[in-house]
Protein backbone atom coordinates (compact mmCIF):
# COMPACT_ATOMS: atom_id res chain seq x y z
CA UNK A 1 0.00 0.00 0.00
CA UNK A 2 1.49 3.46 -0.86
CA UNK A 3 1.18 6.72 1.24
CA UNK A 4 -1.05 9.00 0.35
CA UNK A 5 0.71 12.26 -1.24
CA UNK A 6 -1.05 15.86 -0.78
CA UNK A 7 0.16 18.57 -3.11
CA UNK A 8 -1.11 22.37 -2.60
CA UNK A 9 -0.92 25.48 -4.77
CA UNK A 10 -2.03 28.72 -3.61
CA UNK A 11 -2.88 31.49 -5.98
CA UNK A 12 -5.35 34.48 -6.23
CA UNK A 13 -8.12 32.50 -7.37
CA UNK A 14 -7.55 29.09 -5.59
CA UNK A 15 -6.28 26.62 -3.93
CA UNK A 16 -5.17 23.19 -6.11
CA UNK A 17 -5.72 20.30 -4.04
CA UNK A 18 -4.17 16.96 -5.11
CA UNK A 19 -4.20 13.52 -3.56
CA UNK A 20 -2.15 10.86 -4.98
CA UNK A 21 -4.74 7.64 -5.36
CA UNK A 22 -2.88 5.16 -3.23
CA UNK A 23 -2.72 1.36 -4.15
CA UNK A 24 -6.07 0.22 -2.49
CA UNK A 25 -9.04 -1.40 -4.45
CA UNK A 26 -12.50 -0.31 -3.27
CA UNK A 27 -12.94 -4.17 -2.66
CA UNK A 28 -10.19 -4.15 -0.52
CA UNK A 29 -11.80 -2.36 2.40
CA UNK A 30 -14.98 -2.37 1.93
CA UNK A 31 -15.68 1.22 0.31
CA UNK A 32 -12.55 2.58 1.46
CA UNK A 33 -12.08 6.08 -0.56
CA UNK A 34 -8.71 6.75 -1.21
CA UNK A 35 -7.31 9.13 -3.52
CA UNK A 36 -9.17 11.54 -5.38
CA UNK A 37 -9.35 13.75 -8.06
CA UNK A 38 -7.86 17.09 -8.50
CA UNK A 39 -9.92 19.99 -8.31
CA UNK A 40 -9.01 23.98 -7.74
CA UNK A 41 -10.78 25.23 -4.64
CA UNK A 42 -12.71 28.59 -5.46
CA UNK A 43 -11.09 30.92 -2.78
CA UNK A 44 -13.78 33.79 -2.42
CA UNK A 45 -12.47 37.06 -2.19
CA UNK A 46 -15.32 38.59 -0.51
CA UNK A 47 -17.16 37.78 3.18
CA UNK A 48 -19.58 35.25 4.37
CA UNK A 49 -21.51 37.93 5.48
CA UNK A 50 -21.49 40.10 2.49
CA UNK A 51 -22.28 36.99 0.44
CA UNK A 52 -25.47 35.69 2.64
CA UNK A 53 -23.90 32.82 4.28
CA UNK A 54 -23.74 32.16 8.14
CA UNK A 55 -22.78 29.44 10.68
CA UNK A 56 -25.76 27.48 11.64
CA UNK A 57 -26.63 26.49 15.07
CA UNK A 58 -26.24 22.23 15.20
CA UNK A 59 -29.23 21.88 16.40
CA UNK A 60 -30.42 22.76 12.29
CA UNK A 61 -29.86 19.83 10.00
CA UNK A 62 -27.05 18.36 9.38
CA UNK A 63 -26.04 16.12 6.52
CA UNK A 64 -23.11 14.47 8.26
CA UNK A 65 -20.59 14.66 10.77
CA UNK A 66 -16.88 14.16 10.21
CA UNK A 67 -14.48 12.48 12.58
CA UNK A 68 -10.92 12.15 12.31
CA UNK A 69 -9.17 8.23 13.19
CA UNK A 70 -6.50 8.67 16.03
CA UNK A 71 -3.28 7.84 15.31
CA UNK A 72 -0.42 6.24 16.87
CA UNK A 73 1.91 9.37 17.43
CA UNK A 74 -0.24 11.33 19.78
CA UNK A 75 -2.44 8.99 21.65
CA UNK A 76 -1.48 6.37 24.46
CA UNK A 77 -0.86 3.15 24.13
CA UNK A 78 -0.55 3.53 19.90
CA UNK A 79 -4.05 4.81 20.19
CA UNK A 80 -6.05 1.62 20.44
CA UNK A 81 -8.25 3.08 23.69
CA UNK A 82 -9.30 5.97 21.88
CA UNK A 83 -9.87 4.08 18.30
CA UNK A 84 -12.21 1.90 20.61
CA UNK A 85 -14.03 5.33 21.49
CA UNK A 86 -14.04 7.17 17.84
CA UNK A 87 -15.52 3.97 16.60
CA UNK A 88 -18.19 3.83 19.00
CA UNK A 89 -18.84 7.52 18.66
CA UNK A 90 -19.32 6.53 14.72
CA UNK A 91 -21.57 4.31 15.61
CA UNK A 92 -23.78 5.87 17.66
CA UNK A 93 -23.68 9.07 14.98
CA UNK A 94 -24.40 6.84 12.13
CA UNK A 95 -27.57 5.05 13.67
CA UNK A 96 -28.78 8.66 12.59
CA UNK A 97 -26.89 10.65 10.27
CA UNK A 98 -23.66 9.66 7.94
CA UNK A 99 -20.41 9.44 8.76
CA UNK A 100 -17.71 10.34 7.13
CA UNK A 101 -14.33 9.48 8.78
CA UNK A 102 -11.05 10.69 7.93
CA UNK A 103 -8.23 8.31 8.02
CA UNK A 104 -4.55 7.55 6.89
CA UNK A 105 -3.17 5.06 4.65
CA UNK A 106 -1.56 3.20 7.46
CA UNK A 107 -4.32 3.00 9.16
CA UNK A 108 -7.13 2.63 6.28
CA UNK A 109 -7.35 -1.76 7.42
CA UNK A 110 -7.77 -1.01 11.07
CA UNK A 111 -10.50 1.61 10.75
CA UNK A 112 -12.23 -0.40 8.62
CA UNK A 113 -12.20 -3.43 10.34
CA UNK A 114 -13.43 -1.53 13.58
CA UNK A 115 -16.73 1.03 12.20
CA UNK A 116 -19.59 -0.10 11.26
CA UNK A 117 -20.33 -0.62 7.60
CA UNK A 118 -22.47 2.23 7.25
CA UNK A 119 -19.20 4.80 8.63
CA UNK A 120 -17.99 6.49 4.68
CA UNK A 121 -14.30 5.85 5.60
CA UNK A 122 -12.50 8.77 3.37
CA UNK A 123 -8.43 8.22 2.63
CA UNK A 124 -7.12 11.65 3.52
CA UNK A 125 -4.57 12.84 6.28
CA UNK A 126 -6.62 15.20 8.31
CA UNK A 127 -4.40 17.27 10.31
CA UNK A 128 -4.01 17.31 14.24
CA UNK A 129 -7.34 14.62 14.62
CA UNK A 130 -9.35 17.54 16.33
CA UNK A 131 -11.73 18.71 13.28
CA UNK A 132 -13.05 21.26 15.14
CA UNK A 133 -10.43 23.02 15.62
CA UNK A 134 -7.97 22.42 12.67
CA UNK A 135 -10.98 21.71 10.13
CA UNK A 136 -13.34 24.15 8.51
CA UNK A 137 -16.43 25.70 9.99
CA UNK A 138 -18.75 24.84 7.32
CA UNK A 139 -21.42 28.12 6.43
CA UNK A 140 -24.75 27.77 4.67
CA UNK A 141 -26.99 30.14 2.44
CA UNK A 142 -30.65 30.54 2.03
CA UNK A 143 -30.50 29.70 -1.05
CA UNK A 144 -29.35 26.34 -1.18
CA UNK A 145 -25.29 26.84 -1.38
CA UNK A 146 -22.85 25.75 1.14
CA UNK A 147 -19.39 26.87 1.86
CA UNK A 148 -16.54 26.75 4.02
CA UNK A 149 -13.70 28.66 5.88
CA UNK A 150 -10.54 27.86 6.20
CA UNK A 151 -8.75 29.59 9.54
CA UNK A 152 -5.66 29.92 10.52
CA UNK A 153 -4.42 27.14 12.42
CA UNK A 154 -1.51 27.88 15.12
CA UNK A 155 -1.33 25.03 17.25
CA UNK A 156 -3.62 26.32 19.78
CA UNK A 157 -1.44 29.02 20.16
CA UNK A 158 1.38 26.84 21.03
CA UNK A 159 3.05 27.55 17.66
CA UNK A 160 6.55 25.80 17.14
CA UNK A 161 6.27 24.08 20.69
CA UNK A 162 5.37 20.31 21.47
CA UNK A 163 2.01 20.46 23.00
CA UNK A 164 1.79 16.93 22.33
CA UNK A 165 5.38 14.60 21.31
CA UNK A 166 7.40 15.71 19.06
CA UNK A 167 6.66 13.37 16.37
CA UNK A 168 2.98 14.57 16.70
CA UNK A 169 4.26 18.01 16.32
CA UNK A 170 6.78 17.48 13.34
CA UNK A 171 3.96 15.99 11.33
CA UNK A 172 0.62 16.61 12.20
CA UNK A 173 0.75 20.30 13.18
CA UNK A 174 2.90 21.49 10.62
CA UNK A 175 0.47 19.69 7.74
CA UNK A 176 -3.21 20.55 9.62
CA UNK A 177 -2.78 24.06 7.55
CA UNK A 178 -4.38 21.91 5.31
CA UNK A 179 -6.49 19.50 6.90
CA UNK A 180 -9.47 22.63 6.43
CA UNK A 181 -8.68 22.67 3.03
CA UNK A 182 -9.01 18.60 1.98
CA UNK A 183 -12.63 18.74 3.73
CA UNK A 184 -13.90 21.17 2.15
CA UNK A 185 -12.70 19.85 -1.52
CA UNK A 186 -13.88 16.27 0.09
CA UNK A 187 -17.32 18.34 -0.07
CA UNK A 188 -17.06 20.19 -3.22
CA UNK A 189 -17.58 23.79 -1.58
CA UNK A 190 -15.88 26.82 -2.32
CA UNK A 191 -13.48 28.23 0.35
CA UNK A 192 -13.50 31.62 2.25
CA UNK A 193 -9.65 32.03 3.52
CA UNK A 194 -10.21 33.94 7.04
CA UNK A 195 -7.30 36.30 8.14
CA UNK A 196 -7.73 34.99 11.74
CA UNK A 197 -6.14 32.52 14.14
CA UNK A 198 -9.00 30.59 15.28
CA UNK A 199 -10.37 27.21 16.43
CA UNK A 200 -13.55 25.61 15.69
CA UNK A 201 -13.61 24.76 19.31
CA UNK A 202 -13.67 28.52 20.50
CA UNK A 203 -17.15 29.59 18.85
CA UNK A 204 -20.69 28.02 18.91
CA UNK A 205 -23.51 29.65 17.07
CA UNK A 206 -27.60 30.49 17.46
CA UNK A 207 -27.88 30.20 14.06
CA UNK A 208 -29.54 33.76 14.26
CA UNK A 209 -26.04 36.02 13.92
CA UNK A 210 -25.56 35.05 17.68
CA UNK A 211 -22.22 33.56 18.56
CA UNK A 212 -20.57 32.74 22.11
CA UNK A 213 -16.56 32.80 22.67
CA UNK A 214 -14.39 33.42 25.70
CA UNK A 215 -11.81 36.16 25.73
CA UNK A 216 -9.77 33.34 27.78
CA UNK A 217 -8.99 32.08 24.62
CA UNK A 218 -9.59 34.78 21.31
CA UNK A 219 -8.15 37.54 23.31
CA UNK A 220 -4.77 35.27 24.67
CA UNK A 221 -2.01 36.93 22.64
CA UNK A 222 -0.99 33.37 21.57
CA UNK A 223 -3.59 33.75 19.20
CA UNK A 224 -4.03 36.96 17.53
CA UNK A 225 -1.58 39.49 19.37
CA UNK A 226 -1.56 42.46 16.74
CA UNK A 227 -5.81 42.43 17.18
CA UNK A 228 -7.68 43.95 19.59
CA UNK A 229 -11.51 42.99 20.99
CA UNK A 230 -13.17 44.96 18.33
CA UNK A 231 -10.86 44.05 15.61
CA UNK A 232 -11.38 40.38 16.44
CA UNK A 233 -15.29 40.65 16.92
CA UNK A 234 -15.23 42.65 13.45
CA UNK A 235 -13.75 39.52 11.72
CA UNK A 236 -15.80 37.03 13.76
CA UNK A 237 -19.09 38.72 12.03
CA UNK A 238 -17.89 39.03 8.73
CA UNK A 239 -17.11 35.07 8.74
CA UNK A 240 -19.59 33.80 10.42
CA UNK A 241 -22.40 36.21 9.34
CA UNK A 242 -23.09 37.31 12.76
CA UNK A 243 -24.34 40.52 14.54
CA UNK A 244 -23.70 39.46 17.98
CA UNK A 245 -20.80 38.12 19.70
CA UNK A 246 -21.52 37.53 23.44
CA UNK A 247 -17.91 37.10 25.59
CA UNK A 248 -17.44 34.88 28.07
CA UNK A 249 -14.54 35.60 30.37
CA UNK A 250 -13.15 32.17 30.83
CA UNK A 251 -13.48 28.52 29.64
CA UNK A 252 -13.20 25.83 31.87
CA UNK A 253 -10.70 26.23 34.55
CA UNK A 254 -6.67 25.26 33.13
CA UNK A 255 -8.55 24.10 29.50
CA UNK A 256 -5.25 22.95 27.49
CA UNK A 257 -6.83 25.19 24.67
CA UNK A 258 -7.02 28.44 26.42
CA UNK A 259 -10.85 28.61 27.42
CA UNK A 260 -12.67 26.81 24.11
CA UNK A 261 -16.17 27.49 24.37
CA UNK A 262 -17.06 23.83 23.32
CA UNK A 263 -15.53 22.28 26.83
CA UNK A 264 -17.88 25.09 28.77
CA UNK A 265 -21.69 25.14 27.01
CA UNK A 266 -23.28 24.60 23.52
CA UNK A 267 -26.40 26.12 21.91
CA UNK A 268 -30.01 24.11 22.82
CA UNK A 269 -31.71 26.78 21.02
CA UNK A 270 -31.67 30.42 20.26
CA UNK A 271 -30.74 32.00 23.94
CA UNK A 272 -30.37 28.58 26.24
CA UNK A 273 -27.32 26.77 26.27
CA UNK A 274 -25.87 23.58 28.14
CA UNK A 275 -23.25 21.68 29.07
CA UNK A 276 -21.32 19.80 26.24
CA UNK A 277 -22.92 17.42 23.79
CA UNK A 278 -23.18 16.16 20.17
CA UNK A 279 -25.81 16.88 18.53
CA UNK A 280 -27.46 15.10 15.88
CA UNK A 281 -30.71 15.35 13.78
CA UNK A 282 -32.56 12.80 16.31
CA UNK A 283 -29.60 11.73 18.94
CA UNK A 284 -27.99 13.86 21.53
CA UNK A 285 -24.57 11.97 22.16
CA UNK A 286 -23.10 12.71 25.52
CA UNK A 287 -19.86 12.18 27.22
CA UNK A 288 -19.98 9.93 30.47
CA UNK A 289 -17.71 11.21 32.90
CA UNK A 290 -18.31 10.38 36.35
CA UNK A 291 -21.16 8.01 37.22
CA UNK A 292 -22.33 10.20 40.16
CA UNK A 293 -23.52 13.05 37.86
CA UNK A 294 -24.03 11.17 34.52
CA UNK A 295 -27.49 10.44 35.17
CA UNK A 296 -28.34 13.84 35.71
CA UNK A 297 -26.97 15.02 33.27
CA UNK A 298 -28.81 12.59 30.72
CA UNK A 299 -32.25 13.76 32.57
CA UNK A 300 -31.04 17.63 32.09
CA UNK A 301 -30.35 16.66 28.12
CA UNK A 302 -34.06 14.69 27.61
CA UNK A 303 -35.84 17.73 29.02
CA UNK A 304 -33.61 20.26 26.90
CA UNK A 305 -34.32 18.22 24.01
CA UNK A 306 -37.51 15.92 24.28
CA UNK A 307 -37.97 14.48 20.84
CA UNK A 308 -34.19 13.21 20.92
CA UNK A 309 -32.38 9.91 22.32
CA UNK A 310 -30.14 10.53 24.75
CA UNK A 311 -27.01 8.21 24.46
CA UNK A 312 -24.14 8.54 26.88
CA UNK A 313 -20.88 7.67 25.60
CA UNK A 314 -17.51 6.93 27.68
CA UNK A 315 -14.87 9.14 26.79
CA UNK A 316 -12.42 9.69 29.25
CA UNK A 317 -9.66 8.38 27.09
CA UNK A 318 -10.36 11.67 24.66
CA UNK A 319 -10.40 13.55 27.96
CA UNK A 320 -7.05 12.43 29.02
CA UNK A 321 -6.17 13.66 25.57
CA UNK A 322 -7.50 17.56 26.36
CA UNK A 323 -11.17 18.40 24.75
CA UNK A 324 -13.97 15.78 24.82
CA UNK A 325 -16.43 14.26 21.93
CA UNK A 326 -17.42 17.58 20.26
CA UNK A 327 -13.69 18.38 20.03
CA UNK A 328 -13.14 15.52 17.90
CA UNK A 329 -16.14 16.59 15.62
CA UNK A 330 -17.12 18.61 13.14
CA UNK A 331 -21.11 19.13 11.96
CA UNK A 332 -21.77 19.27 8.03
CA UNK A 333 -24.79 21.37 7.73
CA UNK A 334 -27.44 20.39 5.41
CA UNK A 335 -28.35 22.48 2.39
CA UNK A 336 -31.23 24.68 2.61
Amino acid sequence: MSALGFGYSDSATGVLVGLAAATVGLGGYGGLRFGRRRRLIPVVESTPIADGFRMPGEFERQEAVWLVWPEIFDWRMEGEPAQKVVAELAAAIAADIPVRLAVTASQAARARSMVTSSVEVVGITAGTGWIRDDGPTFLIDDDGARRGVDWDFNNWGYAGQNRFSKNFTSYFVNDSNEAAQRLIDHEEADCYRAPLVLEGGSIHSDGQGTIITTEECLLNPNRNPNLDKAEIERYLKSYLGAKKIIWLPKGVYKDVTSGHVDNLCCFVQPSEVLLTYILTNHRVIFPLLDPEYDPGASETLARAFPKHEIVGLESREILLNGGNLHCISQQLPARA
